[in-house]
């Protein structure tokens, strides 16, 4: 092949190349099924696994667990009327912070998206959690939030804690008004 062709493959190639990686970044990936959030099936998006890496937003409308010893980092995180987000024993989400609502839960005082957390639920400094309350979310026995924020006292998300779950404040050496 010539060089003034090679040029113009690669010429031709790129766009679609660099088109490709901004499909599979700059999207909502949603749920198709019930199922583990590491099952490429459990998504749209098969066979990429959802993260705040790889879209622009995630929307959960089935029964999702993260299984114990899968970690994943999720941004822009809504989970809908009927939906579910559990992390199981072993298993750990990191909510990051971007612009907007990092993880909301459906709550409008009838119908919600639910939060069952029995790993752990990390969330970095600035993030949101909201649509929380004792009546769609708990931390059952053995669960762990973490609070890892650093500029300022953040909130606790509101929801059912059981008397063995465990809530560590990290980071934030400020003076907090209660």
């Amino acid at each position: 092949m010539t060089k003034h062709l090679r040029v113009k493959v690669l010429g031709l190639l790129m766009p679609i190349v660099f088109g490709l990686s901004f499909f599979v970044s700059g999207q909502t990936i949603t749920s198709v099924q019930d199922g583990p959030w590491n099952d490429p099936n459990t998504w749209d998006s098969n066979p990429t696994i959802p993260n705040s890496g790889n879209s622009t937003s995630i929307l959960i409308q089935h029964n999702v667990n993260v299984p114990n010893g899968f970690s994943v980092s999720i941004d822009q995180t809504f989970v809908d009327n009927g939906g579910t987000l559990t992390i199981e024993s072993g298993g750990t989400v990191t909510v990051d912070n971007d612009t907007g609502t990092d993880l909301d839960f459906y709550n409008d005082g009838f119908d919600y998206g639910f939060l069952s957390v029995t790993g752990t639920l990390i969330l970095n400094n600035s993030a949101t959690i909201t649509g929380t309350d004792a009546g769609n979310a708990n931390f059952n026995s053995g669960g762990v939030y973490r609070h890892l924020y650093t500029t300022s006292e953040g909130s606790v998300p509101q929801a059912f804690w059981n008397e063995n779950s465990t809530v560590q404040i990290q980071g934030y050496t400020g003076t907090i008004t209660a």
